[in-house]
């Protein structure tokens, strides 16, 4: 199923039945909790009740009858005669069994100290845990769990605390099992303890709780299975978007590399007629000697002199000018020609061909330092590292021109590490204006009034997205410091 292998759907179940789980066991905890905390509450009141219902018989029912002096006498045994009444403790016992029948809720009393009438009571173990932890515990109250014939019961045990009426009854009751008086006002004489069943609020809690964790794992199933749905909803959409996006994106970068050609070649067009001058004039020279050559081998010819040695000496130097002529038609060539596929090339052979086809050796007021080793290669496109290297040595040269500077270099030096190639090329031409530093890489930026500002715009587009390097500028002592650097395995790997 497609929701099974989407893993955010698949991680949200995980966590989902996680919660579940969690929940099956902590709610049980919880409530079995409040249960507790429920019949703690409901057994102090009801201790209370007792307590109250207990004064009360005293004052209203006990002191008038015997300042009366009735014939009703108060005993413990008080069932089989029609004049006798129940004692305060006896009606305690009384009403905890009446209770016990009718609600499965019964509280009694003991004490270490019974009356005659109790000594055949025989206190449990439970009991005597109670009366000895009672007096050790800080509000008077111990609670317990106890099982009473199969049946888990919780047992509140609360302090009986003597009061002032209490005491001189006690002290001088001649039922008493002690031989001396022994209470005084706040003394423990026993406790009151409420017992309550827990098997059916426990059974009904978890019926409740069974009820609860179904219908939270329906909803929860209901809730995870419609946001699941609209998750897988949402990213089928995302994805038309994405898949439309990308079409978009490659078509724009389809449309950009169209633009990026038409300026690359745009580019190099723009310093064609220059190039064009210099091919003329490199031209000029060779042409005007192979004029010479002509015209002598003519003389010698109308004179009868013209023999095999002359023949030969002159058509071995036409042959070095005619392959030089050849030679430069090749750069200019190779310079202007599409590039189908990258290779390895010789980086001293590039510079040697841009130095050729730019002229610049037959300029007499400008030395070109060449510190290239031979065994520097470049991964790429020739054509277009050398229209880089065209563009800045043309703008030297261009810089050294307009200042008319004295003893006039450019020098272009390389170096090789493990991971990049250097190209460096450094003029004297007085730098560049410090606020156009950051300009000089902006399309259609130029200070010639004939130029075109694309050079240069050409050059850092090319370097950075065609060889994945960069290319900077500073001004130095004399003049300006292009850096070109080149990553090698970058290239291979983008290849």
């Amino acid at each position: 199923m497609k929701i099974l292998k989407n893993k955010i759907i698949l991680s949200v179940w995980i966590f989902s039945l996680l919660i579940l789980a969690i929940l099956y066991y902590f709610i049980p905890y919880i409530t079995e909790k409040n249960i507790d905390a429920m019949i703690i509450n409901n057994s102090k009141r009801m201790v209370q009740q007792v307590k109250l219902t207990r004064t009360y018989y005293l004052d209203n029912v006990v002191s008038k009858i015997k300042n009366k002096k009735s014939l009703f006498i108060f005993v413990a045994n008080h069932k089989d005669d029609s004049y006798s009444l129940p004692l305060p403790s006896t009606l305690i016992h009384d009403l905890g069994d009446v209770f016990a029948n009718e609600t499965g809720v019964g509280f009694r009393t003991y004490s270490h100290f019974p009356f005659k009438n109790r000594q055949y009571r025989v206190l449990s173990s439970h009991d005597e845990e109670v009366l000895k932890n009672i007096t050790q515990t800080k509000d008077g109250i111990y609670i317990s769990k106890t099982n009473i014939d199969g049946e888990p019961m919780l047992s509140i045990a609360v302090a009986d605390y003597m009061e002032k009426a209490c005491v001189n009854c006690h002290n001088q009751h001649p039922d008493k099992t002690w031989s001396e008086d022994k209470w005084k006002v706040g003394d423990i004489r026993g406790v009151i303890e409420i017992s309550t069943p827990l098997s059916q609020p426990i059974s009904r809690i978890h019926d409740i709780e069974e009820k609860i964790l179904w219908f939270m794992a329906v909803l929860f199933s209901l809730l995870i299975v419609y946001y699941s749905l609209i998750f897988l909803w949402r990213e089928d959409r995302l994805l038309e978007r994405n898949e439309l996006l990308d079409k978009r994106v490659a078509n724009e970068i389809e449309k950009n590399n169209e633009k990026e050609q038409i300026l690359i070649q745009k580019s190099k067009l723009s310093s064609m007629g220059e190039m064009l001058n210099n091919i003329a004039h490199q031209w000029r020279q060779p042409l005007s000697e192979l004029s010479t050559l002509l015209m002598n081998i003519d003389i010698r010819y109308q004179n009868n002199k013209l023999d095999k040695t002359f023949m030969d000496s002159k058509m071995k130097k036409s042959e070095v000018l005619l392959e030089y002529m050849s030679h430069t038609i090749d750069d200019f060539k190779n310079f202007f020609q599409m590039e189908k596929d990258k290779k390895y090339f010789k980086l001293k052979t590039v510079i040697d061909s841009v130095c050729n086809i730019s002229n610049i050796q037959y300029i007499e007021d400008i030395t070109i330092i060449i510190n290239v080793k031979e065994d520097i290669e470049i991964f790429g496109y020739q054509s277009e590292l050398s229209q880089v290297i065209l563009n800045v040595i043309s703008n030297a040269k261009d810089a050294l021109f307009q200042h008319q500077i004295k003893n006039a270099f450019i020098k272009i030096s390389a170096s090789k590490t493990s991971k990049n190639v250097y190209i460096k090329i450094e003029d004297n031409a007085r730098g560049i204006k410090e606020d156009e530093l950051d300009k000089i890489f902006d399309l259609y930026y130029t200070e010639k009034e004939e130029g075109s500002g694309i050079g240069l715009y050409m050059s850092k587009l090319i370097i950075e997205k065609h060889f994945l390097g960069s290319i900077s500028v500073q001004n130095v002592k004399y003049g300006a410091l292009f850096c070109i650097e080149i990553p090698i395995n970058d290239l291979i790997n983008q290849d």
